[in-house]
C-alpha cells in the first residue's frame, strides 16, 4: 500500500506574505494511523490538502519542497488521478456534498460512478460503507436534510466506498458527539485492518512542529 514522504515542504497562499507551511519533513508508512496536532491556524488543513495535491494544483500559491505518494510527486499529477490513491474528508462536510444527488445512497455512489465501477461492486461498497458509519437508515434521505453530524458520516462513507490506499480525515469528528466520534474512529480502524494496511499505531502524533513548522 501507499507510503508518503514529505521533504522540506513550504507553502504560502496567494496574496499573503506569511508561509502557511515552512520546512515540513515527514514519512508516513503503510498501515500507520497518524494524528497531526497543532493549534488553530497552524496549517493542519493546508498540510492535509498538500498530501492530496490540492495544494498547489488547485489553490496555487508559492510552493516549495516535495510530496511523494509512493513514487508519484503530487504536484506533477492531476488531482483527479491522485484521488484514486488518496482520499480526503474535508473539515466541513457541506463542502463535500455534490448537490446533484437526491439521496444519501446516490451521493455515496457519485465517486464510484466517475470511476466506472461495475454496478454489483458499487452496491457492495455502498452498502458496506453505510453500515460502517451507521447511516443505513438515512440512505433514502436527501443529503441536505441531514444534521451536521450525519452529513459528516455521509462524507466519510463516500470516501471509504472509493477504497483509496490512503484516507485523510481533516477533523472528521468536529460535528459529532463523543459516541459518534468513537464510532467513526472504530470504522476507520476496521477498514485499515480489513485491507491489511499493516500495523495500526493508535495515538501516534505527528506534529507540524516536529520537523519544520507552520506559521501562525
Amino acid at each position: 500500500m501507499a507510503e508518503i514522504k514529505v521533504t522540506n515542504l513550504k507553502y504560502r497562499y496567494p496574496h499573503t506574505d506569511r508561509l502557511a507551511l515552512d520546512g515540513i519533513n515527514c514519512e508516513i508508512h503503510a498501515g500507520e494511523f497518524i494524528g497531526i496536532i497543532g493549534r488553530n491556524g497552524s496549517g493542519k488543513s493546508t498540510f492535509c490538502q498538500a498530501l492530496t495535491g490540492l495544494v498547489p494544483n488547485f489553490y496555487r500559491g508559492a510552493y516549495g519542497g516535495k510530496v511523494f505518494v509512493d513514487d508519484i510527486e503530487v504536484r506533477h499529477v492531476e488531482v483527479d488521478d491522485l484521488c484514486r490513491k488518496v482520499g480526503i474528508v474535508f473539515q466541513n462536510p457541506f463542502n463535500q456534498v455534490t448537490g446533484s444527488k437526491l439521496t444519501v445512497y446516490e451521493e455515496i455512489a457519485f465517486g464510484l460512478e466517475n470511476f466506472g465501477i461495475p454496478r454489483d461492486e458499487m452496491i457492495r461498497r455502498i452498502d458496506r460503507s453505510l453500515e460502517e458509519l451507521d447511516i443505513v437508515r438515512f440512505k433514502d434521505r436527501a443529503p441536505f436534510d441531514l444534521s451536521g453530524g450525519q452529513m459528516q458520516r455521509m462524507a466519510i462513507a463516500s470516501i471509504i466506498a472509493m477504497e483509496p490506499e490512503v484516507i485523510i480525515l481533516d477533523e472528521p469528528t468536529s460535528q459529532l458527539d463523543p459516541q459518534g466520534s468513537e464510532e467513526v474512529f472504530r470504522a476507520v480502524q476496521r477498514l485499515s485492518r480489513h485491507y491489511h494496511y499493516g500495523r495500526t499505531q493508535d495515538g501516534e502524533n505527528c506534529s507540524l512542529q516536529r520537523s519544520g513548522h507552520a506559521a501562525g
